[in-house]
């Protein structure tokens, strides 16, 4: 018995470390494999690879098993306490980038966590709502952490075992600094997490700021239409969560999960050729309603805060139709506290805003963000719709959810992409159809658009089709009395060109912009444009889309330069003007973006005082 028991004990001190590396490296596994299913088809060499992200990898991976090794090394004690948390925190996340890289077309970034987790209990009820967070399992971690943290256990070995178990940390933190990984296009996703999270190109602060301010900007000035505003019928812009070109047979041809959409896009006016300002609902909902081309401030990612560069705008969507007359209601069925959305809409101009709280959805079932179901929120604006305004136009934003990611279906709870979207589908076809009954295109418009392409990695044939532009593509669809023709509209426009549509359909009067005339109602007379897009997978990048040719921006502050450049066939001579001319407009862009914030803030504090 005492023998057992003895061996017991000589056991249980390695048992922690033991299952602690054993998780680990199914960790790293599960990553290697994960890149090469993702990429490898691409380049059509699976495994090529493996070796660039292992040595990626590889110091984090030496580091956090070093940190591990001294906390069961050491007698026991706060040092020891404090390496083991350092190992467990490394481990948790690079889980967690794991598993956002999975899920999404972006890695962990922790500036991420600070903003979307700044209602913590909003987010607890959309984890818990849409089952992200199993709790037993959870709770299952956390007792492993408590025992894998405080257990008063030190390996039983002298020093030459621990200099031996101490090689491998050593061999992985030196080859990871002195081999080459080589270099790729998607290198983002082969990058450790801790080089993620320093990519600190957008936080270089520019020191020629005078200069970049008195770089000359011309301005177009032409007469406005009043198009829209002739019959004083109301807009109704309908913002669709992570609608895309791929899940579309008429956009993609790669998935047909949208046909009536597909069909209300045939019988209108349609943009197959649409750019989105970001990668988030919050960057779309930043470029429909304030004319945001993207968003990248010139601050750290852990200063950045929601709905940055946004706050104390003049020159909004409601602000402008208010000027002309018109009241403003925003409708969606999620969480308002999330990021401070109410509180911005409010900011922004609207007159009115509803929530997921409004009684119409009592007893209704939940998921994201604490939402009921589409066909819920769509009933509840038709209602709104019927009430009427005694004559006064209304601007009419609505944000749907349900086809929020994770992918559920929210009526059988099916985890079912396709499912989703054909819900989707269903339900705006069902809203579409009854304005149609009710006469409402033929006195008002309808707006149809995608607030950002789904957070997804590339589906098959998405990159062989759009190439650069395929995580910036959505759809877009103009119904109503505006629209000057019918089908399929080619012309390039961005979110960012809504503002300025509207602006120039319902100004009486000269309309002037620095962006030259954008109108998606009458793309031909519109003005050619280099369109932005802010990345999700790297945040110092931005893509860039001209008439002459797309490309890739670095940021860096002084040293933003254009890193990757394919002309446009014919325009291979105007390559550097074009280059220099889109540098030279985001960095004043950047610059002047922070401008209106800075201005809130002098503002609320004289108001306060």
């Amino acid at each position: 018995m005492e023998r057992g028991g003895s061996g017991v004990r000589r056991i249980l001190p390695w048992a922690a470390p033991l299952v602690f590396l054993g998780v680990f490296l199914l960790l790293v596994f599960l990553r290697v494999d994960r890149i090469d299913a993702l990429i490898g088809p691409e380049l059509d060499c699976p495994g090529c690879l493996n070796r660039s992200v292992l040595i990626h990898d590889a110091p984090y991976v030496g580091v956090v098993l070093a940190c591990m090794l001294g906390g069961f090394a050491l007698p026991f004690g706060v040092w020891a306490v404090c390496l083991r948390l350092v190992a467990f925190v490394g481990v948790l996340l690079y889980g967690m980038d794991l598993a956002v890289s999975w899920q999404l077309s972006t890695r962990l970034h922790i500036a991420d966590l600070r903003v979307f987790a700044a209602q913590p209990a909003v987010l607890g009820s959309h984890l818990a709502h849409t089952g992200l967070v199993n709790w037993p399992t959870a709770l299952a971690a956390l007792l492993g952490c408590a025992c894998f943290l405080f257990i008063p256990r030190r390996l039983p070995c002298g020093r030459k075992t621990l200099a031996v178990l101490a090689l491998p940390p050593v061999v992985l933190l030196g080859a990871g600094l002195v081999l080459d990984p080589g270099r790729y296009v998607r290198d983002w996703a082969l990058f450790n997490v801790v080089e993620v999270n320093f990519e600190t190109g957008a936080a270089k602060p520019y020191r020629r700021i005078d200069e970049i301010a008195a770089a000359p900007e011309s301005r177009f000035c032409a007469p406005g239409t009043e198009s829209l505003s002739q019959g004083k019928g109301d807009l109704i812009v309908l913002i669709l969560e992570s609608w895309s070109p791929y899940q579309s047979a008429l956009l993609g041809e790669l998935n047909d999960w949208t046909p009536r959409l597909d069909a209300i896009a045939r019988d209108n006016q349609y943009y197959s050729h649409m750019v989105a300002a970001g990668f988030a609902t919050h960057e779309g909902l930043m470029g429909v309603l304030t004319g945001m081309e993207f968003l990248s401030p010139v601050k750290s990612f852990f200063e950045v805060k929601p709905f940055e560069t946004s706050w104390g705008q003049s020159r909004t969507l409601p602000r402008l139709l208010g000027e002309r007359g018109y009241r403003s209601a925003f409708f969606t069925s999620g969480n308002l506290a999330f990021m401070g959305k109410g509180e911005w809409l409010r900011d922004v101009g609207f007159d009115h805003v509803e929530g997921h709280d409004h009684p119409f959805y009592q007893n209704q079932p939940r998921l994201h963000f604490d939402s009921p179901p589409d066909g819920t929120l769509y009933a509840h604006v038709l209602d709104y719709i019927d009430q009427g305004t005694g004559g006064t136009p209304r601007l009419i934003v609505v944000e749907n959810v349900s086809s929020h990611h994770p992918f559920i279906q929210p009526l059988t709870l099916e985890h079912s992409e396709e499912a989703v979207f054909r819900y989707m589908d269903k339900t705006v076809g069902d809203f579409y159809d009854a304005l149609k009954a009710k006469g409402f295109l033929e006195r008002g418009n309808l707006l149809i658009v995608g607030d950002h392409r789904a957070m997804v990695p590339l589906r098959p044939g998405e990159h062989a089709r759009w190439g650069r532009s395929s995580l910036s593509r959505i759809p877009a669809i103009w119904a109503g009395a505006g629209t000057q023709q019918l089908g399929e509209i080619s012309a390039p426009f961005h979110q960012a060109d809504i503002l300025d549509t509207v602006e120039w359909n319902v100004s009486p009067g000269e309309v002037c912009s620095a962006r030259g005339l954008r109108d998606m109602l009458h793309p031909e007379r519109t003005s050619p444009a280099c369109l932005f897009h802010a990345r999700g997978d790297r945040r110092d990048r931005i893509d860039v889309f001209c008439t002459e040719g797309e490309g890739t921006i670095q940021l860096a502050g002084d040293r933003t330069a254009m890193r990757e450049w394919d002309a446009a066939p014919g325009f291979e001579e105007q390559t550097r003007e074009v280059q220099q001319a889109a540098v030279t407009k985001l960095n004043r862009y950047r610059v002047d973006r922070d401008k209106p914030v800075a201005a809130t803030k002098i503002r609320r504090k004289r108001e306060a005082v």
